[in-house]
């Protein structure tokens, strides 16, 4: 039997079901054999999109979009879908406009509204993205995402209450959200509430035990509270789920220096340092634990490498300018804790630099 424009409706219903399959190829392959069939099907070009965009090929997805737009102009729905597209590559501007054409057609359109908030979001708009969620949520009060996304934003603002708040909520409606708990915890610690901090990190490794960050997070909060046997602990814990994982390592080290185990710390800073060779902070501290073992010379280089990768680091000027002052290179000294006097306001390096300077 020939085909004819007709069957292309069969193509496009058995390519979406190849897409809720997770068969993104053979779907794709239907939706183009559908678009062949009659090019002026909008839905074909619409799963060929969806598609396209779950394989990572935004570009693509854009353009099918493009297409069936160009067919049914008033469909808020594919407006939505690219400006995913639009975000995935990163180009929010482009989102932003596409979401709000979505919403101009619906203006309902509780996703279009949460997907707008989160494009905000990522250019640091944070008032407009708080707007947005409330939007969401007043139109679906029980829309967890929206709530997760404002108590997201919230924090970015140091609004931490209210991002409790929201992130409580989120975690009503979806107890079984790890990120929620993570997030939640890194308010609780910005709150000074390290138990409850402590303990949303725990709950977001119970729901999932591979959670890096919730290991990572868990641990800072045990430093601060002086048990850095434990932070080590879940630093530990992180790396064996990831050692690409600078930051753990960082923090690692500044456990161990904090049990004055320098050896180990040196070695965990060098790890970071392989991982981010660009991390200024890490070159200081571990010439801290290279200045503690007395050997100055390697203290001394990775002051200087830390003050090259950031010329206003204060911190580093004044470890080396004591060093400089301990070996009586008097000029480079002085140098060093003017430096200092310079660029920090921090009232304890001041008040070391001044006292260095006489």
């Amino acid at each position: 039997m020939a085909l004819s424009p007709r069957h292309a409706t069969a193509f496009v219903g058995r390519g979406n079901a190849y897409r809720q399959q997770g068969r993104l190829e053979e779907a794709i392959a239907d939706f183009s054999q559908a678009v062949d069939l009659n090019p002026r099907l909008a839905e074909a070009y619409v799963g060929r999109g969806i598609a396209y965009a779950a394989s990572g090929h935004a570009d693509r997805a854009i353009t099918d979009y493009g297409q069936a737009l160009a067919l049914s102009p008033e469909d808020a729905t594919i407006y939505n879908n690219r400006g995913v597209a639009y975000a995935d590559r990163s180009d929010f501007e482009r989102a932003i406009a596409d979401y709000t054409h979505a919403i101009t057609l619906d203006p309902e359109y509780v996703e279009a509204y949460n997907n707008r908030g989160t494009a905000h979001s990522e250019r640091g708009e944070m008032e407009e993205a708080i707007e947005d969620y409330t939007k969401a949520i007043a139109l679906s009060p029980e829309y967890t995402v929206a709530y997760y996304n404002r108590g997201n934003a919230w924090g970015q603002l140091g609004e931490l209450a209210r991002a409790v708040r929201d992130l409580s909520k989120a975690i009503d409606l979806d107890s079984r959200d790890a990120t929620a708990y993570n997030n939640r915890g890194i308010a609780y610690f910005k709150l000074g509430e390290s138990e409850r901090a402590i303990e949303d990190f725990g709950q977001a490794i119970a729901l999932d035990p591979q959670y890096t960050e919730a290991y990572n997070n868990r641990g800072i909060t045990y430093a601060q509270a002086g048990e850095p046997a434990k932070a080590i602990k879940d630093y530990t814990q992180a790396l064996s789920h990831g050692s690409g994982f600078a930051v753990a390592y960082y923090n690692r080290g500044n456990a161990h220096a904090q049990r004055d185990e320098l050896d180990e710390a040196i070695a965990d800073y060098t790890d970071a340092i392989s991982l981010e060779p660009r991390d200024a902070t890490t070159y200081n501290n571990r010439g801290i634990a290279y200045y503690r073992r007395g050997e100055l010379a390697q203290a001394m280089a990775d002051y200087t490498q830390a003050i090259a990768l950031r010329p206003r680091f204060a911190e580093a000027y004044y470890n080396r300018g004591t060093i400089y002052a301990e070996n009586q290179v008097e000029e480079r000294a002085i140098a060093d804790f003017r430096k200092v006097l310079a660029l920090s306001k921090d009232s304890s390096l001041r008040r070391g630099a001044q006292e260095q300077l006489g």
